[in-house]
């Protein structure tokens, strides 16, 4: 569209909401020169609405930033043995708890290699107690030639005979015992590496993709399944370079709207990644919530927006979120003003007025816009059934009944 055809939609949209906006000035206000005829049909009934006041807070200044939700801990769920794959008794989806089974490899080659090296340890054994059994012999012998050679019935190479012969015995029997620690040690091996041979969940979590069916061979270190936690999930947001130092000790309390389930969650102190995308020019901030908390709505994956403190603060103006109403023009709010000429009382009529929201606190936003001040009536609930200069009834929300002493120092 052209500048030209711009302008002229501009100014028929303005002289269209004057003149809508006169029409309802005359259905409401009084007619015949201020006299009411009876029987005559006055304009439609005021509408009953509820209304917060505008309030001028001390708040700092913050910004929009968007992020995503990750798993705390994700795995590619690995073998450490090679097989051939006899069970997966899980499929995509599936809550896991830790230690469940994931997979099963054939075993039956190292449960006989095990059941050989059993044997192997039992004759070791034996071997053990052969050895031992000499060595006590020969030692015997070597107790009789010294009493013998004291005496002098023994030469003294027979007794360093006897001496060499013992320790051969126990060099003998140091190495059957030798021999049987390792056949002991390459079973315990067999064991350890029988219990490989079933894959089993390391962490609580959800599974998101099979990697191996039923009959395949899978290597040693190939993925069986991809895994992710359940229960603690990460929040990432992804900031603008230049709030770094804004933000370098971390940020308080903020709260992260998730798109996909419509609602906010509050989140605590957050964790600076010191490191600067060299592409995006952007850094992360990082903080761990409960999902069980939040009803087990969120995943990961999930996109967010939060509002994060970036400055100093300021006297601003604020609002409840759902006094805040949207068209292609862009944000507006109505506000309950007495009608020209009228002598108070509860009759008010809907005042449309343009705003531009700068960020929010809480269930509240900052905005500004001319001819909105503090203390203004705005309309917070059924504001969209509303039409410029319509008559209502304002009526106080229930945190609204009793205003505040001093609306301007309230933090």
């Amino acid at each position: 569209m052209q500048g030209g055809e711009c302008l002229q939609m501009n100014r028929f949209q303005t002289r269209l909401y004057f003149a809508w906006a006169v029409t309802f000035a005359c259905l409401v206000g009084p007619s015949h020169g201020g006299q009411e005829e009876p029987g005559r049909s006055m304009g439609p009934p005021p509408a009953s609405v509820k209304v917060q006041r505008v309030s001028r807070e001390q708040v700092q200044e913050r910004r929009r930033v968007t992020g995503e939700l990750r798993a705390r801990r994700r795995s590619r769920v690995a073998t450490q043995e090679e097989g051939l794959v006899v069970e997966v008794p899980v499929e995509a989806g599936d809550r896991v708890k830790r230690s469940d089974v994931l997979a099963r490899l054939d075993s039956r080659r190292l449960d006989l290699l095990k059941r050989a090296a059993e044997a192997q340890e039992l004759a070791a054994a034996s071997l053990v107690d052969e050895r031992n059994a000499t060595l006590a012999w020969r030692q015997r012998d070597l107790e009789l030639y010294q009493s013998s050679f004291d005496r002098g019935g023994a030469t003294p190479r027979e007794l360093r005979d006897a001496e060499s012969v013992v320790r051969v015995a126990q060099a003998r029997a140091h190495q059957a015992e030798r021999q049987q620690a390792v056949i002991r040690a390459r079973t315990e091996l067999l064991a350890e590496r029988l219990k490989d041979m079933t894959i089993v969940a390391p962490f609580d979590g959800v599974v998101v993709q099979k990697h191996t069916e039923l009959g395949e061979w899978v290597g040693e270190g190939d993925a069986v399944v991809e895994l992710v936690s359940t229960g603690l999930i990460d929040v990432w947001l992804d900031i603008p370079q230049r709030y770094f130092a804004a933000l370098r000790e971390g940020t308080p309390e903020i709260s992260i709207n998730v798109e996909a389930t419509g609602g906010s969650i509050s989140v605590g102190q957050m964790r600076v990644v010191t490191q600067v995308d060299p592409k995006a020019r952007s850094f992360s901030c990082v903080a761990t919530i409960d999902n069980s908390a939040a009803g087990g709505r969120l995943a990961p994956g999930m996109s967010l927006t939060a509002w994060i403190p970036t400055g100093g603060s300021a006297k601003r103006l604020l609002v409840s979120r759902n006094a805040i109403l949207r068209n292609e023009a862009g944000a507006f709010l109505y506000v309950a003003r007495q009608p020209p000429g009228a002598a108070g009382g509860d009759a008010a009529i809907a005042v449309p007025l343009r705003v531009t929201v700068s960020f929010g606190v809480g269930d509240r936003v900052v905005v500004q816009g001319p001819g909105l001040k503090e203390g203004d009536l705005v309309v917070v609930e059924g504001n969209e059934r509303l039409f410029p200069m319509m008559p209502i009834i304002p009526i106080p929300a229930e945190d609204d009944r009793a205003p505040a002493e001093a609306p301007g120092d309230e933090t």
